[in-house]
């Protein structure tokens, strides 16, 4: 079976290849390096080596949930954050824990900064924590009046979070901050952030409580609203970027998954196998495949057949 890569003129043909139980699943990450999937859920990480199928080749069990993880760029490192307000650092050669650094909050989003040297984590406190990868905490700062959902690296070393009190900041590596984005409804209430993606040029994706994808774009120290795509959902709880930057998906509390074309805000489908909300969605680094996670407890590999 062959494949065709994932375009606008492509993307209507989407179709489920296969699937892999996944109970709890809170965010999935296919590394931009090396052919890893990794899915943290209720019991720990799961992670795929080669891509997605069959049974995982590394599993971690956690004494709580875990929310959030990521891989460095180098493909040497992996994070994962939990309820248990610790962050853990893998060695992925193994899989092997390297390093649990202990914070004051739950830790719903860990990111590596470009250079690979530290974790970002994102808290429920709203608490942004800066850690390097030996375990010493440099920087704590809050920035959110509500729960942080996700904390992304973008240009320059610099790092943007997402929160529930309908906030985006971008900070730099100090955590001092650089600009701001703030929203609110009609009746003056925030409408929560539920997710983050970072294309490259510093153009934000953000999925939001009610069902809007904001994108919006960092140049220099402003941060603009370029457009928003809107969903007739419950909400959007996902989103991510293609690594051409050209096309985006967003998963629904309806358990649909939605693509555009990112420039023009074109929609090129809407697609549902998920019985319950997709949580997460990762492209894999060839610009082929998209993985959904969701509340029904499975992961799903989605592409185009030739």
């Amino acid at each position: 079976m062959t494949f065709l890569p994932l375009t606008a003129s492509t993307a209507s043909r989407l179709s489920d290849l296969a699937e892999e139980a996944c109970p709890f699943v809170t965010e999935i990450n296919w590394s931009q390096h090396t052919q890893m999937l990794a899915a943290v859920h209720g019991r720990g990480l799961s992670v795929w080596k080669g891509g997605f199928g069959d049974a995982p080749t590394f599993q971690f069990e956690s004494p709580a949930p875990l929310k959030g993880c990521a891989f460095s760029a180098d493909g040497l490192w992996a994070a994962a954050g939990g309820s248990d307000q610790n962050v853990i650092l893998f060695r992925c050669s193994n899989m092997m824990p390297e390093q649990v650094i202990a914070l004051a909050s739950p830790v719903n989003s860990v990111e590596f900064t470009r250079d690979g040297l530290h974790i970002v984590a994102g808290c429920a406190d709203g608490t942004v924590a800066i850690v390097t990868l030996d375990g010493h905490i440099e920087h704590v700062r809050r920035l959110h009046e509500a729960e942080i959902a996700r904390v992304v690296s973008v240009a320059d070393d610099r790092i943007a979070t997402a929160g529930w009190d309908g906030a985006v900041h971008v900070i730099d590596s100090q955590l001092e901050p650089v600009t701001a984005f703030e929203t609110t409804a009609s009746n003056s209430k925030a409408i929560w952030m539920r997710d983050m993606a970072v294309a490259e040029g510093g153009r934000l994706a953000v999925a939001r409580a009610d069902g809007s994808v904001m994108l919006l774009e960092l140049s220099g120290e402003r941060l603009a609203l370029m457009h928003t795509l809107q969903t007739e959902t419950g909400g959007l709880d996902a989103v991510a970027w293609h690594p051409s930057g050209k096309l985006l998906a967003a998963g629904a509390r309806d358990g649909s998954i939605w693509l555009w074309e990112a420039r023009s805000g074109e929609p090129l489908g809407q697609f549902v196998r998920h019985r319950k909300p997709v949580l997460s969605l990762t492209f894999a680094n060839n610009g082929m495949f998209l993985v959904s996670g969701s509340g029904d407890g499975r992961l799903i590999l989605w592409g185009v057949e030739a």
